[in-house]
């Protein structure tokens, strides 16, 4: 059992893509583009905040919840980066580090999420 957010995997790979995230936006900041690189980033920055907030909660369905929305996160970061590929924003190499680092967390996020959502599904059937 881990004693900390920092100690999950899914977590260290949350925050090393939130960090790559933000050194490839502030390089790609302009201030006609300031708009669309705050949201980037503040989706990224959701993504490890949500996983250490499912860790800290006692209750399974409320780490469900949590889990869910960091994956939700997720899925909007890897839409805006596409986006501001598309507009050349991003260049290409940067883009398919970023889509590499993103489909690791997606990986470790969708282990941490079945696995909660497994323990929900036996209390679910103790008590039913």
């Amino acid at each position: 059992m881990t004693t900390a957010p920092k100690d999950l995997k899914v977590w260290q790979e949350a925050v090393g893509l939130a960090g790559e995230v933000v050194k490839t936006m502030r390089v790609a900041n302009r201030r006609e583009i300031r708009a669309l690189a705050d949201r980037v980033i503040e989706t990224a920055l959701r993504i490890p905040g949500d996983v250490a907030d499912g860790y800290g909660c006692p209750d399974a369905e409320i780490q469900c919840r949590h889990f869910r929305a960091a994956r939700q996160a997720l899925g909007q970061l890897e839409t805006q980066l596409a986006v501001a590929r598309q507009a050349n924003v991003i260049s290409a190499p940067a883009a398919a580090q970023l889509a590499t680092r993103s489909a690791q967390t997606a990986r470790l996020l969708q282990g941490y999420l079945l696995y909660v959502e497994r323990q929900l599904e036996g209390a679910a059937a103790r008590a039913g």
